[in-house]
């Protein structure tokens, strides 16, 4: 078990999105060994990326979990696969357990640019998630999307028996859940995470990370405010700030993510997530 540091994604500037590319040969991948053989894959652009309702149903039906994990594109296919598959292993770790703690500091100041922000993310969770890996199903002929950065690979894994949850995604405009989620889907808590446009694979990430902190959020957000006045020896020795701090922190299992949806006017990504249980 070790800490994970997540830096505040504002303070990332870079974007990338996606170009437009047509159908080449690419690299299969069989997850049980380290041979590949060529097969037809598609790359697909971003008008196209979740044009597959199906492909991004992550409803978890009949004892089986729908986790998309994601890789960065790199030099070979097989290992862009590769990456996307250790990323569901390690969504399969953080389902069973984590620990989150988030603290979030503003202030404000008398001048134009007296302006500090801090944001400090934490998650713990067992990072020896590449076991997880053979308890993983998937078809590398259906259940693979490839962009020019990206690649994106759509796993089952068997549940607990003790979770169960329904939901039917909302597939047209903007869904309400991303301004407005309901405090719980299926009896579980709820959390909304919001990543910039950054290099897609990453911002996928951050997204349902943020949702994690969301959720602890929720659960055990506390928020303290107040102001600060100094006062020197002369006439103009003298500012004011107000500072804000939130802090929250809980222990989360079952947690699950049930839609991804980006925004097609700024490319953010946002993550609708639920957790079984969430305490402080």
């Amino acid at each position: 078990m070790k800490a994970i540091t997540i830096f505040p994604i504002s303070f990332l500037c870079l974007v990338v999105l996606f170009s437009c590319a047509s159908t080449q040969k690419t690299t299969q991948i069989d997850k049980n060994s380290t041979q590949t053989s060529l097969n037809e894959l598609t790359i697909y652009d971003y008008n196209t990326l979740f044009a597959d309702k199906n492909f991004w149903n992550m409803s978890a039906e009949n004892g089986e979990a729908i986790i998309i994990g994601v890789g960065g594109r790199k030099i070979s296919e097989a290992e862009t696969i590769k990456g996307a598959v250790e990323d569901a292993a390690r969504r399969v770790s953080l389902f069973n357990q984590i620990s989150a703690t988030v603290t979030y500091t503003e202030r404000i100041g008398d001048g134009f640019l007296d302006y500090f922000i801090d944001n400090q993310q934490n998650i713990v969770f067992n990072e020896d998630y590449l076991g997880y890996i053979d308890s993983l199903k998937y078809d590398p002929k259906t259940d693979v999307l490839i962009t020019n950065n990206a690649a994106f690979v759509r796993t089952r894994w068997t549940l607990p028996t003790s979770f169960k949850v329904s939901y039917a995604p909302h597939n047209q405009g903007r869904p309400s859940w991303a301004d407005n989620p309901p405090p719980t889907i299926g009896g579980m808590i709820t959390g909304v995470g919001y990543s910039s446009p950054l290099m897609y694979h990453r911002a996928y990430i951050a997204s349902y990370e943020n949702a994690i902190y969301s959720i602890a959020i929720r659960v055990n957000g506390n928020v303290k405010a107040g102001k600060v006045n100094y006062q020197g020896e002369g006439a103009f020795e003298y500012s004011n700030s107000s500072e804000s701090t939130m802090t929250a922190s809980a222990l989360i299992k079952g947690f699950y993510v049930l839609q991804v949806w980006i925004d097609p006017k700024t490319n953010g990504v946002y993550t609708l997530a639920i957790a079984q249980e969430a305490s402080k």
